[in-house]
């Protein structure tokens, strides 16, 4: 029994009447939650070793299969179910997958690249063994599946892509169970919290939140997206949430939506956990005016380092663009130190991956290993052992050799009245000099330009001041909304 089962034993004895996992209208209780993962592990003892790759949208059945996955020892492979088809196709291609676990509206969509696989295809309907659904497998049922021994990659993760060509992150099970368990300490999670989380489960920040939870003995809550405000609002207006879960992008569009509605909904939490990039000091402010009781907790990690430092910000917290402390045996270090102190962000520890897999050609998966993570992130750690965040080193742009990333001065534009996104990119003129340009999106097309203009020559050192201004329909994101697509 590993540690992830024994807390679920542990905790189904102890609570068996405490809610584990609610989605939609659909509710499982501890003890309910512990006997359909028995359920599957037996009904999914085929696939024990197995690479199973997961082509699902959010739901109770997906939860329940990346827990039972985890428990067989499989390599779980996530995707996105938005994927394109020439994606999935260039991925069942990667990681020769032994199983691609879908659903029939997604088998339908993909049926060419899919009829040669072995597909377990989840349906709706409930059965009184496994609350929530049902599936059926499909595929070609001649050809007998190869017994793997179980690798010591228990999740290949595909990077977003944001910056170039999605690469294959091997995580161990120490990795995975050493992120959550950060992650537990970070928010102090116990067995009283509740947490509506907002990120999809194939992402590796909404996976980690499935393991920290069962770990605590939490109870986790999904199905409400930051595309539908709405019903994010209604959900959390239910009064049963504790803690939400999500990236600055979606607390901003949360933030934007009706007063009336947002208000009441953010002031019925006590705690919001946000990850993937730094909460700027407008949203925070936005925030507290809100709720000035509420703890936000500042996560830092990618997915090839796990969970490594998080700072909490409350009311008073003084203002600064901190990543906070790394966790108990997480080292964070700064190399290649420009003359401003700042450098390349390295992690080290227990939560850093395996290493990047190699081309799959045999029956193991093959990564480099490695030992320490150079993020490409750009910062420095200040007097208190607190580490700065000042972007992506492979976005610096140098202007007459002062360096400043684009996030910096998007923040700056955002702070502007109805500038709802922006983007700051480099520009080379005919003389080979380097002008910075700024793609806007508006919420208010009586917008003065000059206003900006202003506001950005107030707030900018001179040289950093976008030289034109583009208002545009959309900047394009990842799914999230989390990172801007800078590629090209």
């Amino acid at each position: 029994m590993n540690n992830l089962e024994a807390c679920l034993v542990e905790t189904s004895r102890r609570y068996p009447d405490r809610r584990a996992i609610q989605f939609k209208g659909m509710k499982l209780s501890y003890s309910e939650l512990l006997a359909s993962i028995r359920f599957l592990c037996s009904d999914l003892r085929a696939l024990e070793g197995a690479r199973v790759l997961v082509l699902l949208p959010d739901s109770l059945a997906c939860y329940l299969l990346h827990v039972a996955l985890f428990l067989r020892k499989a390599t779980i492979i996530p995707l996105t179910p938005q994927c394109a088809s020439t994606y999935l196709s260039d991925m069942l291609d990667r990681v020769q997958a032994d199983q691609v676990i879908t659903n029939e509206v997604l088998y339908q969509k993909h049926k060419l690249l899919l009829e040669p696989q072995r597909c377990l295809v989840v349906r709706s309907g409930t059965t009184a063994a496994v609350p929530g659904f049902e599936y059926s497998r499909v595929g070609p049922a001649d050809q007998a599946r190869t017994t793997r021994r179980p690798s010591v990659v228990r999740v290949l993760m595909f990077t977003s892509g944001s910056t170039g060509t999605p690469r294959g992150v091997c995580l161990s099970e120490a990795n995975l169970i050493a992120a959550a368990r950060n992650n537990v300490d970070f928010l102090s999670l116990g067995d009283s919290r509740r947490s509506l989380v907002t990120v999809p489960l194939y992402d590796y920040y909404g996976y980690i939140q499935i393991l920290s939870h069962i770990l605590c003995g939490a109870g986790w809550i999904g199905g409400e997206s930051i595309a539908f405000a709405d019903g994010l609002i209604k959900r959390l207006a239910a009064g049963d949430v504790t803690d939400l879960v999500l990236v600055p992008y979606s607390l901003r569009r949360l933030l934007s939506a009706p007063p009336e509605k947002s208000r009441s909904a953010l002031r019925a939490i006590c705690c919001i956990a946000s990850s993937s990039d730094i909460l700027t000091d407008d949203l925070l402010e936005a925030l507290f005016e809100v709720n000035s009781d509420l703890a936000v907790f500042n996560v830092y990690g990618l997915v090839e380092a796990g969970r490594a430092s998080c700072r909490k910000i409350v009311s008073n917290t003084p203002h600064k663009p901190s990543i906070g402390s790394p966790a108990p045996g997480v080292e964070v270090g700064v190399e290649q130190i420009d003359a401003n102190g700042r450098g390349t962000i390295v992690i080290r520890g227990p939560t850093v991956m395996l290493g990047y897999s190699r081309p799959i050609t045999g029956e193991d998966i093959e990564f480099d290993p490695c030992d320490e993570v150079r993020t490409g992130d750009y910062g420095c750690i200040d007097r208190d052992g607190d580490v700065i965040l000042h972007g992506r080193s492979d976005h610096m742009i140098n202007v007459m050799g002062s360096k400043i990333h684009p996030s910096e001065i998007e923040v700056v534009a955002m702070q502007f009245d109805c500038i709802e996104d922006a983007r700051a990119r480099a520009q080379t003129d005919d003389c080979g000099d380097v002008t910075i340009e700024l793609d806007v999106v508006v919420s208010n097309p009586q917008l003065s330009l000059d206003a900006l203009h202003n506001h950005l020559r107030k707030n900018l050192q001179r040289f950093f001041v976008p030289k034109v201004v583009y208002p545009v329909k959309e900047i394009r994101r990842t799914e999230l909304g989390s990172k801007i697509l800078r590629r090209g």
